[in-house]
């Protein structure tokens, strides 16, 4: 069974950044201070977020293959 992992990346009219993965999708809005920001989710607090929850992932996984609650 072959499984592909594509990624696709594309601006979308309100200068949007579109990232779709499968089913998928995430929309990065434009930095802050510029005129209609903030609808989506910025690419500082993806990059955080991303960051938190590869931490957060590595840790449960330490904690669960121990039996540690």
């Amino acid at each position: 069974m072959s499984h592909e992992n594509k990624l696709n990346l594309s601006w979308d009219e309100n200068f949007y950044l579109v990232i779709e993965h499968g089913v998928h999708k995430v929309v990065i809005d434009r930095p802050p201070g510029e005129e209609g920001m903030e609808e989506h989710v910025g690419p500082i607090d993806l990059f955080v977020t991303g960051l938190g929850a590869c931490i957060m992932h590595v840790a449960a996984a330490f904690l669960h293959r121990r039996d540690i609650s």
